[in-house]
């Protein structure tokens, strides 16, 4: 997936929000996301440059998580990896 300049025109980061919604950002390596969904397995999204990578076991969780990250920011599915 793609992700661009965020709707609001840059008043909250990619970093502000997506912490604002539970994920926590390693210590190791910023452009490395996770949080764990209600059944446990990891939810991880790496970003690099404007393209995020996500991974998830959980459809659910993910479909979830994809549907507020199009509500803030401007995104295009660019399929799979």
């Amino acid at each position: 997936m793609a992700s661009s300049r965020p709707h609001d025109s840059g008043i909250e980061s990619f970093d502000d929000f997506i912490q604002s919604i539970g994920c926590s950002r390693s210590d190791e390596n910023h452009c490395l996301y996770s949080e764990n969904a209600r059944d446990g397995s990891p939810i991880v999204l790496i970003l690099y440059v404007d393209d995020m990578l996500p991974f998830d076991q959980n459809a659910e969780e993910f479909a979830d998580l994809v549907r507020q990250l199009r509500l803030k920011f401007a995104m295009k599915d660019l399929g799979s990896a």
